[in-house]
């Protein structure tokens, strides 16, 4: 008996190992969101947007009215920065640049610019970026985040992101939600929930369907989903160029025994 036990015990782990969980959503509420704003980098805290935008002659760190996507203060880039991933750590902005291996640290109250920091050799570009509250979280486009300490711009520890054995690739905007790294995959419907203790990816989530009928100009164009942003237990999503902020909330899950993307 204990060894059928065993056997049985042996199965259940095997396939706990080699499924994953995939859940579905609703939306809860709609907020406006310009279609001009290449959205990089994307945070809310109270009633106020905090988003970094993109391209080249129109990247800009912007303070946003959630209810009315009003400006309430910007600051733009000079021509040669693409802006990228932002996020806030001990009152300060963080915003990353694409290939220009600077960030930007910020007075999250003025805007002041308080320091450029140069990218360790390791980091080739800058995506996304979070924080737990202590460190930074950086992704550079491939399956890797590098863990960065935010008294010296040290990296201290990469992550290596994988889902049943796979490697997943092309990750860019970033939250940390719960002790989990949320993250965007560029041309993809999909955010994951991703250990950062491990690098596993917990679950997936499915938004397929979210970008309506003339939410953006063009997919194909370069208006993916991008920007995840969590708020007093509310989660937000949204896209380059969307019109819309989607509140959404989690319901339903699937059983998958392979990744739901292809690379």
């Amino acid at each position: 008996m204990a060894f059928v036990i065993y056997l049985l015990l042996s199965v259940c782990l095997i396939s706990a190992q080699e499924s994953i969980i995939i859940h579905g959503y609703k939306i809860v509420n709609t907020f406006p969101h310009s279609s001009q704003d290449f959205t990089q980098g994307f945070l809310i805290k109270g009633s106020s947007i905090y988003q970094s935008t993109g391209l080249y002659g129109k990247s800009e760190l912007q303070q946003l009215d959630l209810l009315d996507n009003s400006k309430i203060k910007s600051k733009p880039l000079t021509s040669n920065y693409f802006g990228e991933g932002l996020t806030d750590l001990n009152s300060k902005l963080y915003q990353l640049t694409w290939k220009e291996s600077n960030m930007m640290v910020y007075d999250i109250e003025t805007f002041n610019l308080i320091e450029t920091v140069q990218y360790p050799d390791i980091l080739k570009e800058g995506w996304g970026i979070c924080s737990d509250g202590s460190y930074l979280y950086i992704s550079d486009g491939s399956n890797k985040i590098y863990v960065m300490d935010p008294e010296d711009y040290s990296i201290i520890r990469t992550i290596f992101v994988t889902s049943l054995g796979n490697r997943i690739a092309k990750i860019n905007e970033l939250e940390w939600i719960d002790g989990e790294i949320w993250g965007n995959i560029w041309y993809e419907h999909y955010i994951i929930r991703i250990d950062p203790s491990t690098g596993n990816v917990n679950s997936w989530v499915n938004l397929n369907g979210i970008d309506q009928v003339g939410e953006y100009n063009s997919w194909n164009g370069g208006d993916v989903l991008n920007g995840i942003a969590y708020n007093t237990g509310n989660i937000y999503v949204t896209g380059k160029r969307w019109n819309h902020i989607y509140q959404i909330e989690l319901e339903g899950t699937t059983i998958s025994y392979e990744i739901p993307i292809h690379f």
